[in-house]
């Protein structure tokens, strides 16, 4: 790689907790918490999904991004044939030509909603990594109030950054959500995807990671004690559940009595198995703490004396097995207080239990044998009965086999392995020569990574209770082409640079982005970027593979938006429309309100101008109140307000 010739200060800015608290937190790990293939618009055969797994490992920002390390993401992958690899990767499609189509509109929404009662102040955080596309393929978060129905947008995905090599560089991203966002019974966000199909893109896609929501603390009002039991009437001996409902600025501690029960206290957020022996009615009482205060609330149960006996159940770890396999009980069995448990074993080496729940027990020849339960509570006993069938099972080992992505790629591909050995295998041992990991105990290993070019042996062993066997096939990873590319520089906004690629050999060369290039083919170009960008020169080699460089053209862009003062709508050709002034406006919203309040323009276009009008009618000279809201191109945002003098 070429050294750059810019020299670059990062300015870090953090958050600052000191007056929020967090109230909500999702790291991905529960992925059914997830929907994620609501559709939103047009979606081709080879649209992108959203994915959830550790392809694309979360990092801590800034870090860069790594292919898997045990945490999970949220993140925009591909399908189809043209798809290789795994992660925030993604086909920016085909530019119409119909061999992969791949427009994609596509929605991942949390299907869990999140209260935000009594809660104002609300704040976003979430750490990401992603490219694509400016204003073409980029994802955006969105907030729902009313259980998914429709969707608000709170930020928009621009061009992050990039580590060498092309990896993501982790960005821990903050957004203020609005009022409406507050004092919600199903406060829900998503992740909203889009791709246009025009070939051009650059990964990574998008990922995201270590969702945070945070609120103020509201004044300190302290907390409110809640929660509910499993049952309120039951039997002597019987046992319930409690659940914390509580509510609070991060409650810390729970204190639970149980009066008239064999456990006195309790710590624990939702204690278990709370047994009462005696009949009477009896108080619960939890009290809770929060860093504003503490709380306390107290209910009844009624513990009465049931008659009737008990009835025995029980539940096999397996009704079926082989000689000298040893299998476990569990009881299920319900009564008033149950006190011994009886077992008997027909055919097992352990011909009885007193155990309430009795393990190991084994049966060394074949057979169907009879095992029998007896309970026995303060008003009775009972029994049940179940078969146990034991078979002579013959030992065959596995004959392992696999297929695999592809036996020919390029230096720094990733390929996945999928196991197709038969016979019933329970243990699988890969070895990847050459790869990272160089190994793995998974039956479908994904995303092994091979850096250097050669050949390479993959082995794969499998095991079961009849021995071993073993395959192995040979890969080959492929020389990356050479480029370099020239002409990182630093330019004033609407100004352009030059920029050359140099490959170490012919082969087709092409740039990414292309979109602010005058020809993204080309050896020479011109770059008239908007905002400061990572441009990616690239050639194909006569091995079909891509090697790459980078150039980056800084964009100085200051902030100047106006509004003047005064304007004279006298069709004299001077000074008739009264404009938004500015560089680099992409939103905005200007508004100008008479004297008495009354809307008499409004427009979202710099290209709009007021003519003095109302309705078609020309207003009479006077002062006019503005206001202005506006994005600009380089993400910053701004508002402005103040006044306007009509003259005539």
């Amino acid at each position: 790689m070429k050294k750059l010739l810019l020299v670059f200060f990062l300015s870090l800015s953090g958050l600052t907790y000191s007056q929020l608290v967090q109230i909500w937190n999702n790291d991905f790990d529960t992925p059914s918490d997830w929907d994620l293939t609501i559709q939103t618009g047009q979606n081709d055969s080879d649209a992108n999904v959203w994915v959830i797994s550790d392809e694309e490992g979360g990092e801590t920002p800034p870090n860069c991004g790594v292919a898997s390390n045990g945490d999970p993401t949220l993140h925009v992958s591909c399908q189809g044939a043209v798809c290789i690899g795994t992660g925030a990767i993604y086909n920016a499609g085909d530019n119409g030509l119909g061999f992969a189509p791949s427009t994609t509109n596509k929605r991942a929404a949390l299907t869990v909603p999140i209260s935000t009662v009594g809660e104002t102040g609300l704040e976003l955080v979430f750490d990401w990594i992603g490219v694509g596309q400016a204003g073409a393929d980029f994802a955006e978060l969105e907030y729902s109030t009313d259980g998914g129905t429709s969707w608000n947008v709170v930020w928009t995905q621009t061009p992050g950054n990039v580590c060498g090599g092309g990896q993501g560089e982790w960005a821990e991203q903050t957004v203020a959500l609005p009022v409406a966002a507050e004092n919600q019974a199903d406060l829900r966000f998503a992740f909203h995807w889009r791709n246009d199909n025009d070939g051009s893109g650059t990964d990574p896609s998008f990922a995201v990671n270590n969702l945070r929501l945070f609120a103020d603390d509201n004044g300190g009002a302290g907390p409110t004690a809640d929660f509910t039991a499993s049952s309120y009437d039951f039997c002597e001996g019987d046992c319930i559940d409690l659940t914390d409902a509580s509510t609070g600025n991060g409650i810390t501690s729970w204190s639970w009595t149980f009066n008239g029960a064999s456990t006195a206290s309790s710590t624990d957020q939702n204690p278990t198995n709370i047994c009462y022996p005696t009949a009477g009615t009896y108080d619960i009482i939890l009290e809770v703490t929060d860093a504003d205060g503490t709380d306390q609330i107290t209910q009844s149960v009624n513990v009465t004396t049931c008659g009737g006996g008990p009835t025995a159940a029980f539940t096999p770890s397996s009704t079926n097995l082989c000689e000298g396999d040893c299998i476990s009980f569990t009881d299920n069995s319900t009564g008033n207080g149950i006190t011994s448990w009886n077992w008997t074993f027909n055919g097992a080496s352990t011909a009885s239990s007193t155990d309430q729940n009795p393990t190991n027990i084994c049966f060394p020849t074949a057979g169907t044998y009879d095992v029998t339960l007896e309970v026995t509570d303060a008003d009775g006993t009972n029994q049940t009965t179940q078969s146990i069938t034991v078979t002579t099972c013959s030992g065959n080992p596995p004959t392992a086999a696999f297929t695999i992505d592809t036996n020919l790629i390029c230096a720094g591909d990733c390929i996945s392995f999928t196991d197709q050995s038969t016979g019933d295998p329970d243990t699988w041992s890969w070895t990847f020569q050459g790869g990272t990991p160089n190994a793995s105990s998974d039956q479908n290993p994904s995303n092994i990574c091979f850096d250097t070019p050669g050949s390479y042996q993959i082995t794969l062993t499998v095991t079961n209770d009849g021995g071993s066997d073993q395959t192995l096939t040979t890969i080959d990873v492929l020389d990356l082409p050479e480029i370099e590319g020239f002409g990182d520089t630093l330019i004033e906004i609407g100004g352009s640079a030059e920029l050359e690629a140099v490959p170490a050999n012919p082969g087709f060369i092409f740039w990414e982005p292309g979109e602010s290039l005058d020809c993204d083919t080309c050896a020479n170009v011109i770059a008239s970027p908007v905002i400061t960008t990572t441009y990616f020169p690239q050639v194909i080699g006569a091995n079909g593979c891509i090697g790459r460089d980078t150039v980056i053209v800084a964009v100085d862009f200051e902030e100047i938006v106006e509004v003047p003062s005064a304007f004279s709508p006298n069709n004299d050709g001077v000074n008739d429309f009264l404009h938004v002034l500015g560089v680099g406006i992409v939103n905005m919203e200007f508004r100008i309100y008479n004297r008495f309040g009354q809307l008499v323009f409004e427009s979202t276009e710099v290209e709009d101008g007021w003519d003095g009008t109302l309705n078609g009618e020309p207003l009479n000279q006077g002062l006019f109140v503005y206001t202005l809201t506006y994005d600009l191109v380089n993400g910053a945002s701004g508002e402005k307000s103040g006044n306007i003098t009509l003259v005539k």
